[in-house]
């Protein structure tokens, strides 16, 4: 095995042999090179991270069952060799035997299987041996052992959920056994479920049995389900689980009108992310209806990239949500932003928004024709009035897949003025954006945000180059360089941001301005 020693940024074998029991928190991609010295050495774990799992990680998982209190074992199912392979029961056996184990992570780990998930999943294996188990009578009995195998690792695997406060199953199954069929998991507060194989009801089932949820996270992925309204009945989640306040649903595959059938028989929910779902018109409806509790509750939503949450739908949700803390979305058409649109339900125009506490909004505003300062000062208006807002990014991000244009200028000239009422900001994006930001900005930005403690964008040195230079042909010093007898602009712009913001970090390639972020937000 290699030396630990004859690799950059691993730690001396003699130090970690005397020191590893000091060791709290582990986490690595896998445990190739570092098991032959965590073991024995490391032996007070409170919390293991192994990014590629595999058989060399049940000795140090082992070793800690006593102290560990969070685990979670992540496998790359597509590059497993036979050296890797080992039985999903040996895994469960050492995490249930942990007493102070509250949060527990797996992914790509087939419950109901013996043997490791390859191609085909660990249960389509199981699934071809016991087909064959009839064959001869050692094939009976290789048949019998291994459906053993399983229901022992669903047993010892809910045995083990009962005292969990936070469960997270990437690509598993996770069907009740019938001996479970009517438990209750008192202990668990966060639960995610993501693209597990089992259908909808059983996934939803095993929601209603833990009664005192209160995040939820799920991600189907079978394309040729949908969730019948009768079972959702049954089940009766808003009786068995009305604690449920945060739902994530992002990348959630089912459609507009099945949202919104599980958002009904979650009335609680104040906190909702649906990015990149079909959210849209019958989901926006139950939303904004006055019967609904979400109207006035929600808290935070999220429909970024949720690609039939078209501007109107944004416009409507912003001027009826007046509880809204947290709204992130794509973008928004400056024209409905400004004159409104018509509610489909009330033929009422919704000009103004009724979420005028919100401390965080990522939104574009875009649709403005270069030049219309008219469009412009309407829109700063509108977030004038946003008084508690702390955070706002109006451009987009390094995911972006495309680049926000027909935004607004965020010059003087255009309006930006207006803002000046945002007392609270601390976090301003305007990145993948294209505006006429200059340094005059930068400095009325300064001095009228006095929290401000993170700016991402970039500052185009061509306008204040230009100023400049009709300055120093006047005979006046440029302003930009205050008092300093550089000429170059890009230069002038850092020296001039570091005398007088010494947080602010500026990158002279780009102009980029990064200040950095002391207050958490």
């Amino acid at each position: 095995m290699a030396d630990s020693n004859t690799h950059i940024g691993f730690p001396d074998s003699a130090l970690f042999e005397k020191y590893g029991h000091l060791v709290r928190s582990f986490t690595c991609d896998s445990l190739q090179y570092y098991a032959h010295y965590l073991v024995p050495a490391c032996c007070q774990l409170t919390e293991l991270e192994v990014q590629d799992c595999a058989k060399d990680t049940l000795p140090l998982l082992r070793l800690n069952t006593a102290t560990l209190t969070s685990i979670i074992l992540k496998r790359k199912c597509h590059s497993l060799d036979e050296s890797k392979l080992f039985p999903v029961l040996d895994l469960v056996q050492a995490v249930n035997v942990c007493p102070f184990l509250t949060r527990l992570q797996l992914v790509d780990f087939p419950i109901e299987g013996k043997l490791d998930m390859e191609p085909g999943g660990g249960a389509a294996i199981d699934r071809r041996l016991r087909l064959s188990a009839a064959a001869t009578p050692e094939s009976a009995a290789a048949g019998a052992a291994i459906e053993a195998s399983r229901q022992e690792t669903v047993r010892l695997f809910y045995e083990t959920v009962r005292r969990l406060e936070c469960l997270s199953v990437t690509r598993s199954n996770i069907r009740l056994p019938l001996d479970c069929s009517t438990d209750v998991f008192y202990r668990l507060r966060k639960l995610s479920l993501i693209e597990c194989t089992s259908s909808y009801q059983e996934q939803l089932q095993f929601v209603s049995q833990c009664q005192y949820l209160t995040h939820l996270k799920l991600q189907f992925n079978r394309r040729n389900e949908r969730l019948d309204p009768e079972d959702l009945d049954a089940l009766g989640l808003a009786t068995c689980c009305p604690m449920i306040t945060h739902l994530n649903m992002a990348h959630l595959k089912i459609q507009d009108h099945e949202i919104a059938m599980l958002l009904s028989h979650l009335p609680n929910l104040t906190d909702v992310d649906a990015q990149w779902t079909e959210f849209s018109g019958r989901s926006l409806e139950y939303v904004v209806s006055q019967e609904s509790r979400l109207r006035e509750q929600l808290r935070s939503l999220d429909l970024t990239a949720a690609k039939m949450a078209d501007s109107p739908l944004i416009q409507t949700l912003l001027c009826a949500c007046s509880g809204l803390r947290r709204f992130r979305a794509t973008s928004i058409n400056a024209a409905d932003m400004v004159s409104g649109v018509t509610s489909g339900s009330t033929a009422e125009t919704l000009d103004s928004w009724a979420c005028l506490r919100l401390w965080e909004l990522q939104l574009s505003i875009v649709g403005i024709p270069a030049g219309d300062h008219t469009l412009q000062q309407g829109v700063y208006s509108q977030l004038s009035e946003l008084t508690e807002l702390r955070v706002l990014g109006l451009g987009g991000n390094s995911l972006s897949t495309w680049f926000r244009i027909e935004t607004l200028e965020l010059s003087l000239a255009s309006g930006l003025s207006k803002l000046d009422r945002l007392k609270e900001l601390r976090v301003f994006s305007f990145s993948y954006m294209s505006h006429d930001l200059g340094m005059e900005e930068v400095e009325y930005m300064m001095k009228h945000w006095k929290n401000l403690r993170t700016m991402i964008g970039t500052i185009h040195g061509y306008r204040d180059a230009r100023r400049d230079k009709e300055m120093s042909e006047e005979g006046h010093e440029p302003w930009t360089l205050a008092g300093t007898r550089t000429r170059n602009a890009s230069g002038g712009q850092d020296q001039y941001i570091r005398r007088q913001w010494p947080l602010v970090q500026c990158n002279a390639s780009t102009h980029a301005v990064v200040l950095s972020e002391l207050v958490p937000v």
